[in-house]
């Protein structure tokens, strides 16, 4: 998609513009454009010429702007085709982005031979307290870019080669230039994704923190908005920390400041707001969200959630276990005392009473050791850890969606000649070829790409699929005739090599000549005796495939 944003004629009165803006908008057909689709947010009344009314009277209560009625356009790009309840999320979404939902706003779509785009006129003046508001403080162009990001994102639109804005895997929007920018968690946050399928401390104080401690003006403000995630920040030493809660709760991970962004750490920010102020005791953490999963996977989704009850349920456990280590403890040590303090009311004979309290004292010192004990092995039956991602799938027999989160079915199929060259839409089929910059992307008709040319490769999205891997791979030898070489996990390489076999495409692989002569030898067994039990478990293996 691509949006713009209309200059405003500085020639007219206030009602004269609102008339012709929003008389194009639903009727453009003196410019060659047809209407598929119009409505309107803000209004109490439902005819054109009411609205236009209404719209004159709330924008004349703003005297000292001129026209404060912005004209916006959302272009599609040619052959997308949105429905009417497509256009209505969208407009939602659109005016979320820039801050003015509940304003007056008149929209249309229109369509200029196989161009559909969407005029959207909107009035900045609230309709309460009458003041105009200035979207996205001033900058109301990125504002449309990031909505426009959502839009593409949320239904499925072709994205803009050089869109300003991306929707990451987690739901959040990145700008492009600082996709390159932004540092690297460490090894150990890998290995804790990987593990468990959520978010490290680490990303989430990159994709949340990171943000505000960029935008505050003052360390009140970064104290406050940082409270607002459920995080803090903390001058430790010479380094500050950010403190991001742990799942259910139970406590919380600091990470050092200056691997969230450079310019969270405290010198970046002592130059730029003065010296550390610590946050105000007022200042309480209003939220404390779960680690989100990494990818967008139902079952990762579902194990996150598992996870994260488990540790909620095992921290409400060890405070209760706490409470009632503390009382026992208590109980046993003001027994003692009264035991102790009846023996020296007794007044027994010297000898006794040093005898006495021996015995007194190794019986208390077994009970106290007794006691520790119990209490130990206590805590211990809570210490259990929740299974990685890797043993809870295969536990409960996903096997297959733990080989197609780890990526064991994803690969590329290189060509044998070195050198660059652009990568060219092919007529494969049932593939349609939709050229994105560089690169192109060949789907069903769905804008799912099943795989990807970017020119030197051909990225294989999901090896699991024979007929895209058969298309994938009729591309690949009329773009390389000379041979093809096989990249990726071993499940995609082996799959890939028995599918070229099949197809007598010709793979320089070495280490799988082995795996291509033994399906060629099956084939061939195949065709020569069809009968034989292990032709047909091979023919039923295929028919499973497909």
């Amino acid at each position: 998609m691509i949006g713009k944003k209309i200059g405003a004629r500085k020639t007219g009165t206030k009602a004269a513009n609102v008339r012709r803006l929003t008389d194009y908008i639903r009727d453009p057909s003196q410019q060659g454009e047809k209407v598929l689709y119009s409505g309107s947010r803000g209004f109490l009344t439902e005819e054109h010429r009411s609205q236009q009314a209404e719209m004159i009277a709330l924008a004349e209560e703003a005297r000292r702007s001129p026209n404060p009625i912005t004209h916006y356009v959302l272009s599609w790009y040619e052959g997308e085709h949105p429905t009417g309840e497509q256009v209505e999320r969208a407009i939602d979404i659109f005016l979320d982005e820039l801050g003015l939902t509940g304003h007056q706003c008149i929209f249309g779509v229109h369509q200029d031979t196989e161009n559909i785009h969407c005029h959207i006129g909107v009035n900045r003046v609230h309709p309460e307290t009458g003041k105009v508001i200035k979207p996205n403080k001033g900058f109301d162009l990125e504002a449309v870019h990031r909505a426009i990001a959502r839009i593409e994102h949320e239904q499925g639109w072709r994205r803009e080669a050089r869109g300003r804005y991306r929707v990451r895997e987690d739901g959040s929007l990145v700008k492009e230039a600082q996709e390159h920018t932004m540092l690297r968690i460490s090894t150990r946050a890998r290995d804790f994704e990987r593990r468990t399928g959520t978010q490290s401390a680490e990303r989430r104080a990159q994709n949340e923190a990171a943000t505000v401690i960029s935008s505050a003006k003052s360390w009140g403000e970064l104290h406050e908005g940082l409270a607002r995630l459920g995080v803090r920040y903390e001058r430790k030493g010479s380094g500050g920390l950010i403190y991001v809660p742990l799942a259910g709760g139970a406590g919380e991970q600091p990470v050092k400041a200056s691997k969230v962004s450079r310019a969270a750490s405290l010198k970046a920010l002592e130059k730029r707001l003065g010296t550390y102020q610590p946050a105000p005791v007022a200042v309480a953490q209003r939220r404390h969200p779960d680690p989100q999963p990494i990818r967008r996977n139902p079952v990762v989704t579902e194990y996150a959630a598992a996870r994260s009850a488990h540790y909620a349920d095992r921290h409400a456990q060890r405070t209760c276990l706490r409470k009632q280590h503390a009382t026992e403890y208590r109980g046993v040590m003001t027994r003692q005392r009264a035991e102790r303090a009846q023996l020296a009311a007794a007044h027994p004979p010297h000898l006794i009473m040093m005898a006495s309290r021996s015995v007194l004292a190794a019986k208390h010192a077994r009970e106290k050791a007794e006691l520790r004990d119990k209490q130990r092995k206590e805590r211990q039956r809570l210490a259990g850890r929740f299974p990685t991602l890797d043993e809870w799938l295969r536990h409960n027999g996903l096997t297959d969606d733990l080989a197609q989160i780890r990526g064991h079915y994803r690969g590329s199929i290189l060509g044998t000649v070195d050198r660059d060259e652009p990568a060219q839409p092919r007529d494969i089929r049932a593939f349609l070829a939709e050229v994105r910059g560089s690169t192109v992307d060949y789907h069903r008709g769905d804008h799912r790409a099943v795989f990807t040319d970017v020119g030197r490769r051909i990225e294989v999205h999901d090896g699991r699929d024979p007929d895209g891997l058969t298309a994938a791979l009729q591309l690949a030898t009329q773009k390389w005739p000379h041979g093809i070489t096989l990249t990726g996990s071993a499940e995609f390489r082996e799959r890939a090599a028995r599918q070229a076999a099949r197809l007598g495409i010709r793979v320089v692989d070495p280490d799988l000549a082995h795996v291509i002569a033994e399906e060629r030898a099956l084939q061939r067994s195949v065709r020569h005796n069809p009968s034989t039990p292990r032709a047909q478990a091979r023919s039923r293996s295929r028919d499973l495939e497909r």
